[in-house]
Order: structure tokens, then C-alpha cells, then sequence
């Protein structure tokens, strides 16, 4: 959705609006230190890149929406998360085997899994 030229890969416009839609906003200076720490001195940083960063902000969190919100940038804002969208997401392999294991497939992807309702059946235990 933020790759705009669909490049695979974030400027830094794109990356600081994704950021910002995610409600984590940083102060110039902040965000020139992480995009050039993240670009490795580049024009971009890679989609790769942009998922392991999504994942180490947000591994802290866990309430429902935060949870959701993690769901989301890993699934590129598709209602399902693919086996592919997990393994791209730096996700340890045994947590990608639990998931793939615990989520119901999708009925909107054959290689689908529902993520929404995983977490309203993690979270009305």
C-alpha cells in the first residue's frame, strides 16, 4: 500500500508515512537516524527490511489491536496471511509452524490463513 511505485522497496516518504498510519511518529532527527540506520546509507530500505523493523516494534505488544496491527503489515493489509507473508516477516520458525498450525485457512485464498479469526479465538479465551 506505502510502496506507491510498487518497487519492493520503501523511500523515505513512503516508509515515514507507513510509520505515521501506524501511529508511530518520530521527530525529524529521529526518523533521518532510523531511516539511514535501516537504508544502510541507500535510497530505500527493502521490504525485508521494513517487515523485521514492523516486527521487532510491535513483538512487545500484546493487546488485540496491536496484535491485529502486526497481522496487517505482515499480511500487506489482506484480510489472510499467507505461509509466504509469515516467512517474510522474520517470524522464528517454530512460531510460523504454530501459527500455520493454530490459524483456520481463509475462504477468501486457497493458501490463506484467517488471521482475524485466530485472534478472536486467542482473545475470548
Amino acid at each position: 500500500y506505502f510502496d506507491r511505485d510498487s518497487s519492493n522497496v520503501l523511500n523515505d516518504a513512503e516508509f515515514r508515512a507507513a510509520l505515521d498510519s501506524l501511529g508511530h511518529s518520530f521527530a525529524d532527527d529521529e526518523f533521518g537516524a532510523l531511516y539511514d540506520q535501516l537504508s544502510c546509507g541507500s535510497e530505500y530500505i527493502t521490504f525485508e527490511v521494513y517487515i523485521r523493523f514492523m516486527v521487532e516494534l510491535t513483538e512487545d505488544q500484546t493487546t488485540p489491536e496491536q496484535l491485529l496491527q502486526s497481522f496487517r503489515v505482515i499480511a500487506a493489509d489482506k484480510e489472510y496471511v499467507t505461509e509466504d507473508d509469515l516467512r517474510l516477516s522474520d517470524l522464528s520458525a517454530p512460531s510460523i509452524a504454530y501459527l500455520l498450525r493454530a490459524m483456520p485457512h481463509s475462504a477468501l485464498a486457497d493458501n490463506g490463513f484467517d488471521y482475524l479469526a485466530y485472534l478472536r479465538g486467542v482473545f475470548q479465551r
